[in-house]
């Protein structure tokens, strides 16, 4: 599984064009719901995906309505877990790739708080199944 940040600078986010797509919502609309979101330290916004149709969405929805982003791979950065906890377990930007049928979620972990996490949700009395 693919785990792609898309990272829309905050230059971009200050032009009367974002204000404008801001307004008439099509940028929200279009994101609604999807990913990770995080505000980087320079006034930069990214989003975190890791499905390969959420990815392809997101590009050619971002390319349709001209906002000018970044792309880089963070596979190599995250373990994948399934879990049957809500999100309220979930920090350090482990993120719900999918919710399946009967309740249990397919995460995605940073490796460099993958200890934490998986002890997280052992105090809740749910395992973790790592997946990879």
């Amino acid at each position: 599984m693919r785990i792609v940040k898309l990272t829309v600078s905050g230059q971009f986010l200050m032009s009367d064009k974002f204000f404008e797509m801001y307004q008439n919502e099509k940028l929200i609309e279009n994101f609604k719901g999807l990913g990770n979101w995080e505000n980087e330290n320079n006034g930069d916004i990214s989003l975190i995906l890791a499905s390969d149709d959420t990815i392809g969405m997101i590009t050619e929805a971002l390319q349709a309505i001209e906002i000018p982003f970044t792309s880089e791979n963070l596979t190599d950065q995250y373990s994948i877990y399934t879990v049957k906890l809500p999100e309220s377990y979930d920090g350090f930007g482990t993120f719900t790739i999918e919710v399946s049928a009967d309740g249990r979620r397919t995460v995605a972990v940073q490796k460099r708080n993958e200890e934490w996490q998986v002890s997280r949700y052992a105090s809740g009395l749910g395992a973790a199944s790592k997946v990879s």
